[in-house]
């Protein structure tokens, strides 16, 4: 009897498990080539600031939060990023930007890294919901650093580039 209610219960659970039931949808829109989905949230400052107010120029979409050890790293070669290209004319747009989308859920910690890793640019937004923003599970967002280049048409060009992989495709977008 205890091995046919083992049986039984074995049966249940992988019946269960094999359908999928844990699975969630797929997200879909974040392939190279399509459009961005748009992306709107507060400042620091409380400003909205939507990804779609940039457009005409070309936008990484950087995820990152201050608690992460390789994005406070890479934060400080988005830096000279920013300036090397910020007023670059390129193919589909003009001028470059880094949207900086923060995965933190403490606004003093946020803001602390901005200025301590000297991130000039003003636009820096959060939900302060850490892993459940809404960015996050817009773009499927799963490890950061992360990062998704736009043209200055809304249309992916790269995700996850390296920085040099970066700085070699503005390069070539320049005009």
């Amino acid at each position: 009897m205890m091995a046919m209610t083992r049986l039984f219960t074995i049966s249940i659970l992988t019946m269960f498990f094999t359908t999928n039931a844990f699975a969630q949808p797929p997200v879909t829109g974040i392939e190279v080539g399509n459009t961005a989905p748009d992306i709107s949230l507060k400042s620091p400052g409380g400003e909205t600031f939507s990804l779609y107010d940039f457009r005409g120029k070309v936008i990484l979409i950087h995820f990152w939060a201050s608690w992460c050890r390789p994005c406070r790293y890479e934060n400080a070669e988005l830096v000279e990023t920013y300036h090397t290209f910020r007023d670059n004319k390129f193919e589909s747009g003009d001028g470059f930007i880094i949207f900086s989308v923060s995965l933190d859920k403490t606004r003093d910690n946020w803001l602390a890294a901005i200025q301590k890793d000297r991130l000039v640019w003003k636009e820096h937004v959060s939900s302060l919901q850490g892993w459940e923003s809404v960015a996050a599970k817009t773009y499927d967002i799963r490890a950061i650093p992360a990062s998704v280049l736009i043209d200055g048409n809304g249309k992916i060009l790269a995700k996850n580039l390296k920085t040099e992989q970066l700085h070699q495709m503005l390069t070539q977008m320049t005009r």
